[in-house]
């Protein structure tokens, strides 16, 4: 079997030889590990597929494409370095086997907080997928712990291997320009990077709000938080020019903060501000992801109530949904004046300005014409 090291770029492959092999390997945008090398990110990731988790691969490879002694007929493995993150490393394992082939995606995380992170995620997202069997997170198959290098240049990795979301990719809004209007900009490494039509950047919206309405557990009011349009928390799929959203991640599954006192909560009070939280945090992305942040336009909130909405009635064919009907909290949400619905944002306040200080900045910035804008379009919707 051929073994290949590659970075990931949109203009093609980018090959690691063993010149590229002795950097170091960049742990943040600007910051190198002081002996970690870029060849030894990709030798520890070989040494986990081939030998860590060979069983788990082993089994997968025979279920989803049927052969048997896999690794006797690969031909080639193709591993890619995707993304990385602040506190872990995406990269993607290709198995070819002549015409089949499997891809699958290997998290790493090297620091003890993103090790934290990574071993959490795998607990949140694992019991989602068996809690719910929603089809938006990725399936988790094997997390491990391995070390790689000698005497003091030992470093101790934490590797998770997972579904690989073929054909779905980052998304960023995109500022305006001379031509166009903000839009959405999906990160395609594929097909190179693209502009989103008004109608697919309005379908991405509305299919995140309900994906994270879907998740919501009205018994308790857990719900996934935090998520981040910043932190390529949600990635898109176009198929035959429709639109396809998926979560990449689950970092927590908790009560919101607001609520987790013992105190007896009121869950059309707990559902009104998973909403309110929902259209304010649909609105803020950062650019290319990176970079300072950025607040969606207005005419992205309705799309987000639909999403919220539909999610609502899902959950309930679903038997998911034990609280308020639909009809009830859209009734409550019509009854409120612009001046009301801003009020209610107060209590959130305080956990933007904890969360993030810039981009609580950019809230209070526009707070009072999201709360014109959210009532217009609460408005709108069909009692």
């Amino acid at each position: 079997m051929i073994i290949e090291h590659r970075l990931s770029d949109p203009e093609g492959d980018i090959p690691i030889g063993p010149r590229e092999a002795e950097l170091p390997f960049k742990i943040s945008l600007h910051k190198a590990h002081p002996y970690f090398k870029l060849g030894d990110y990709f030798k520890a990731i070989e040494h986990y597929l081939l030998k860590t988790s060979k069983p788990v691969l082993i089994d997968l490879v025979q279920s989803r494409i049927g052969l048997s002694e896999p690794f006797r007929r690969a031909t080639r493995l193709v591993i890619r370095s995707e993304k990385h993150g602040h506190f872990s490393h995406i990269a993607s394992a290709e198995f070819m086997f002549g015409d089949p082939s499997i891809q699958f995606a290997v998290i790493t995380a090297l620091n003890d907080q993103g090790k934290a992170w990574l071993r959490n995620e795998y607990d949140v997202i694992s019991y989602l997928n068996e809690k719910t069997s929603l089809p938006y997170l990725p399936d988790l198959y094997y997390l491990d712990n391995i070390q790689w290098g000698r005497g003091k240049e030992t470093v101790h990795l934490m590797m998770v291997l997972a579904e690989w979301l073929e054909d779905y990719h980052e998304w960023h809004l995109h500022p305006p320009d001379q031509n166009s209007g903000q839009m959405v900009r999906i990160w395609d490494s594929s097909r190179g990077h693209r502009l989103t039509s008004q109608a697919e950047a309005r379908e991405v919206f509305r299919q995140s709000a309900k994906i994270l309405t879907l998740y919501y557990e009205s018994s308790d009011f857990r719900q996934i938080y935090p998520w981040h349009h910043g932190a390529g928390d949600f990635v898109v799929k176009t198929k035959e020019d429709m639109i396809h959203v998926k979560l990449t991640t689950a970092r927590r599954y908790e009560r919101f903060t607001l609520f987790d006192g013992n105190e007896r909560i009121d869950p059309l009070l707990a559902i009104t501000y998973f909403f309110l939280n929902l259209t304010v945090r649909m609105r803020l992305d950062r650019i290319d992801g990176t970079g300072d942040p950025v607040w969606a336009r207005d005419d992205f909130v309705y799309p987000v109530i639909e999403g919220f909405f539909e999610g609502i009635e899902e959950k309930r064919r679903l038997s998911m949904y034990q609280s308020c009907e639909s009809s009830e909290l859209l009734s409550l949400l019509k009854s409120f004046s612009p001046e009301e619905i801003k009020r209610m944002f107060s209590p959130l306040l305080d956990l933007y300005r904890f969360d993030d200080p810039q981009e609580y900045a950019l809230i209070q910035e526009n707070l009072d014409d999201h709360a014109l804008c959210l009532h217009s379009a609460i408005q709108r919707l069909p009692q």
